[in-house]
């Protein structure tokens, strides 16, 4: 057998651009194939392995990078923004700081391009990178980006700030729901969806067909959102948006599972979808009725939008807030933001990450009033939920599971012992004790945090004062050794990880 030969791979490249009109290099997909003199040459394959082995491929190399075949997605994508928002200054005439965040071009290559969307979420993350951190999941940007930008006009300051009102707002604070907005819009972007599974745009289209028993008859569609993708493709928009948010509560399952579990979810009809049970724990209605939730609501709002329980309980404490209606938009997606940075970290620097969040905020000038509410909601909200993550936990029987949704939750040394006594008090109030069996818990509890530190002496007078019996002795020496064990367990895992 015979190999193909550098020039049979230029001819195959070449009659692969006439048979796809429009394309480019950068769009051969890895299992393209094309027949050249008889033989089957694997066009895609050699272009991937040029792409992480260039070395082996020096005298040719000038070539392919020509084609734009050995671009990678990061390039693809930098080139995609900084093509439209070209286009728009030609277009329009004006400068990129006077662009509004609802702005898009179409370009023939990409399909429409949210250019708006894509700036504001670049000064965001801009900010962040000054301050020493990132930016949720995003990539930081280069020096050359920046570079590159800045010299197009980008202003990387509010640019709202510059703007003349025209009209009373229908709402406040709108430029910070809009950059808000823009983060979750990104979410439903192909090129995100795809990053997030490890998968190319073919492969998507492939198991698409093979799941939904439904070809695609124009698969041009890359690089747009959801909303587009499904409209031309003819899919369903809420099989493939619920893709998105089921990934977010099953990260580690398949692209395949993911699929399945969302046409699963809008055929089969329940009260409480399985998917509640699995991710959370068979007791999640007890806990919500020991916490005080409305169980109804809190179990609607998971089922109709697919949300998280940390979601769900945000949305509720939202709801049942007297909020006037011009506020209501704004308070909402701030207390949604605020309250998972706040579950992201330990409780230990819980002032800290508010005080960070409000100096973003400053430039959106809110008042004393806003901040008092926004905080105050949100403290109170992250509160209920990680009342919540504790039972959730306490009552997970696998050590396993507790130790790793323990890590997922960022729980401190604090939140695992109060997890051991909020779980004997759920037990407690099962059995109708709750009272009597409540204020002898109480008392152990407050000596089983520091019982270590207690000379022999002090711990006599301690157990002879309050009368301590053998059992409840017993049970203050278990539980703090049980308690330190499993906070070193929890301290190995996040190093592993």
């Amino acid at each position: 057998m015979s190999y193909p030969t550098e020039e049979e791979y230029r001819q195959a490249y070449k009659k692969w651009c006439q048979q796809h009109p429009g394309k480019t290099g950068a769009d051969i997909p890895q299992s393209a194939v094309v027949e050249i003199n008889g033989k089957s040459i694997r066009l895609g394959t050699r272009i991937n392995h040029m792409k992480y082995y260039p070395e082996r491929y020096l005298d040719n190399i000038e070539f392919w990078q020509s084609t734009g075949a050995l671009e990678d997605k990061n390039e693809r994508i930098e080139r995609k923004y900084r093509q439209a928002a070209l286009i728009w200054k030609k277009e329009n005439k004006k400068n990129l700081s006077e662009m509004p965040t609802k702005a898009s071009v179409y370009i023939k290559e990409f399909g429409t391009v949210n250019i708006g969307y894509h700036l504001s979420v670049m000064r965001r993350i801009y900010r962040m990178q000054k301050q020493g951190k990132s930016c949720e999941e995003r990539k930081p940007l280069s020096a050359e980006q920046i570079t590159w930008w800045t010299a197009e006009g980008m202003i990387w300051d509010n640019v709202w700030a510059h703007k003349k009102k025209t009209r009373p707002p229908r709402f406040r604070h709108q430029a910070l729901c809009k950059e808000l907005q823009a983060l979750e819009n990104e979410n439903y972007e192909l090129d995100n969806i795809l990053e997030q599974f490890f998968m190319d745009y073919e492969t998507f289209c492939l198991i698409l067909e093979e799941k939904l028993s439904k070809k695609i008859t124009n698969k041009n569609l890359e690089n747009k959102t959801i909303k587009l993708f499904c409209k031309h493709s003819g899919y369903s928009e809420t099989i493939l948006t619920n893709v998105v948010k089921f990934k977010q509560l099953f990260p580690d399952e398949s692209f395949e599972q993911i699929l399945t579990r969302s046409i699963h979810e809008s055929t089969i009809e329940k009260e409480i979808p399985d998917w509640i049970m699995e991710k959370y724990t068979p007791y999640v209605i007890e806990i919500l009725q020991y916490l005080n939730f409305p169980v109804r609501e809190i179990i609607d709002l998971m089922k109709q939008d697919i949300l998280s329980i940390e979601q769900a309980i945000t949305l509720q404490m939202i709801n049942e807030e007297n909020i006037q209606k011009q506020d209501k938009k704004w308070l909402t997606m701030t207390t949604q933001y605020l309250v998972n940075l706040l579950l992201e970290n330990q409780i230990t620097v819980r002032e800290q990450v508010i005080s960070d969040f409000l100096i973003e905020l400053k430039e959106h000038k809110l008042t004393n009033e806003d901040i008092k509410k926004l905080t105050d909601l949100s403290l109170r909200t992250f509160e209920k939920i990680r009342m919540f993550q504790m039972l959730e936990v306490g009552l997970e029987t696998e050590e396993k599971k507790k130790l790793e949704k323990m890590r997922e939750y960022h729980f401190s040394p604090e939140d695992i012992e109060e997890t051991y006594f909020i779980t004997l008090r759920f037990y407690n109030a099962k059995k109708d004790k709750q009272e009597k069996d409540n204020y002898r818990l109480e008392l152990l509890r407050q000596y089983i945090i520091d019982w270590r530190y207690y000379s022999q002496e002090e711990k006599r007078q301690i157990i002879q004062h309050h009368r301590f019996t053998e059992e409840e002795i017993d049970y203050m020496n278990t539980a703090r050794q049980k308690i330190d064990h499993t906070i070193s367990k929890v301290k190995k895992i996040g190093k592993k990880s």
